[in-house]
Parts: structure tokens; sequence; C-alpha cells
């Protein structure tokens, strides 16, 4: 996938403000995975500008290697969940699915040898 499809995406789960948005995803190992977030639940979490200094310098670094993967804050685990974009279902914000992709697509993917971490 693209930078453009992974801004897109981005976009459709940020662009739901503080609506609940459910993600459908494959993680790495195969298995099916789906978390609700809330990106005012997220920012509440965030630490930014008052985090060490290695530490956002390793985020920016994660965040240019790696610009698939996209961190949420699942609402019901209460923990920060990495979504890779290549391989996310569905969007559905309000009841509404905003984005769709074939589960074949992905799992041809993830036949292939993807595993997330091609930098």
């Amino acid at each position: 996938m693209s930078n453009g499809h992974y801004t897109e995406l981005i976009a459709i789960i940020e662009g739901q403000g503080s609506h609940f948005v459910s993600i459908e995803y494959v993680k790495r190992d195969g298995s099916y995975r789906r978390c609700t977030v809330q990106n005012n639940a997220a920012r509440s979490h965030m630490v930014g500008d008052s985090a060490p200094a290695d530490k956002r310098a390793a985020a920016d670094t994660r965040r240019r290697r790696f610009p698939n993967l996209y961190n949420v804050w699942d609402i019901h685990k209460r923990g920060w969940r990495s979504v890779d974009l290549d391989t996310v279902i569905s969007i559905v914000g309000n009841g509404v699915t905003l984005y769709f992709r074939q589960p074949t697509d992905i799992e041809g993917l993830l036949a292939n040898g993807y595993n997330g971490r091609s930098a």
C-alpha cells in the first residue's frame, strides 16, 4: 500500500472525532482482531512533549520506518494497539461502514509472506 492509502485510513479514523470507531484488522499472526477506538480517549493517554526525548525519538523513528502501523487506544482493552493499515478489513463509525476491504485480499497478502515489518 502507499502512504496515500495510509493517510486516507488515518483521516477516516481521526475524522470521526469523539465518535466511537470499530476497526477490524488482521494481526501479524493471521488472527483477526476488532477494537473500538475513540480519538478523544487516545489523546487523553498520550504523553506528547512531556515524554523523554529518547522516547519521542524512538516513536518518530518507528513512524518513519513503519508508516503502515497506526497506534490506537482500545477503549475496551484499555491499552494501545498497533493497527497495520495494510491489513484493515473494515472501519465502522456511527453504524456506517466507512471503509471495507475483502478479507481474501489480506489473506493473500499474508500467504505471500507479508509480515507488516518490511521497512
